[in-house]
């Protein structure tokens, strides 16, 4: 209960102190849906001059249209805290507090996501306007119980892989270049700017078990009813699975970060 009531005192604070620079947070909001605008542009294009694709028209709308709320609800941008508080020296005062920086770490995180989504969701809810026409959305309580679940999961795998890239920072003097590699790698194996369901066959299998997807392809899928029934559970579990193990190999990490951080006199 103390670490939930922390995160959520940080998830505060960051929401307040980020407001001051909410010009900057609706060029990224506005560039993030532009960005998935242009994807179902060009998809939409291609399905007009092709046959047999395993997404149809409204399925593409549905996809992109929701990609900026998903993607929101589900990223983190921890490379730019955990680095500069190892490398600046600023953990040492989070490791003295009662609670584990970890609890903060995903207080600063929901706190971004807050600013982001009140700008997000009114500017969506405008371009699913737009396309209502052609938007397909779940008309069962089920669907949506299950695509809320998938897209928590989602955020959880997603805060876990950026931990783990970010921690390096323990033995790394600059972790940028790890990370513009692992993020070019995520946009294009979480289906953010190819749905993985018109990757070719050959790549299917890879495709569906790499963790990227369950960022953000997997629930997207769900809403989209692109996914079978007999997927769902596999699916899930591959979720639990790499949530579980990338906290796992979070708390190895930090085990060992944190000698190496205190040798070196933090």
């Amino acid at each position: 209960m103390l670490a939930l009531r922390a995160a959520l005192f940080d998830a505060k604070l960051c929401l307040l102190g980020e407001l001051e620079y909410r010009g900057t947070f609706l060029l990224w909001v506005v560039g993030d849906l532009v960005g998935a605008l242009i994807s179902l542009a060009v998809w939409l294009a291609v399905s007009e001059h092709s046959t047999g694709m395993p997404m149809d028209r409204s399925q593409l709308v549905t996809y992109f249209v929701a990609q900026g709320l998903v993607s929101t609800f589900t990223i983190s941008w921890l490379v730019y805290l955990v680095p500069e508080n190892i490398r600046e020296g600023y953990l040492s005062s989070w490791l003295l507090r009662p609670v584990a920086p970890l609890a903060h770490f995903i207080g600063d995180n929901l706190g971004q996501k807050a600013l982001r989504l009140l700008m997000l969701v009114p500017l969506t809810a405008v371009v699913a306007v737009v396309f209502r026409g052609e938007l397909r959305l779940p008309a069962d309580f089920g669907t949506w119980v299950l695509f809320a679940v998938a897209v928590v999961l989602a955020a959880v795998v997603s805060f876990m892989l950026d931990m783990v890239v970010s921690s390096l920072a323990f033995w790394l003097q600059d972790v940028w270049g790890v990370e513009s590699t692992f993020r070019l790698a995520e946009r294009f194996l979480n289906g953010g700017f190819i749905p993985l369901a018109l990757l070719p066959a050959w790549l299917a299998g890879a495709a569906y078990a790499q963790p990227f997807r369950y960022t953000l392809s997997f629930p997207l899928e769900i809403l989209t009813g692109a996914l079978p029934g007999e997927a769902l559970l596999p699916g899930f579990g591959w979720q639990i699975g790499y949530a579980a193990g990338l906290y796992v190999l979070y708390r190895v990490q930090w085990h060992f970060g944190l000698r190496a951080y205190s040798s070196v006199g933090a």
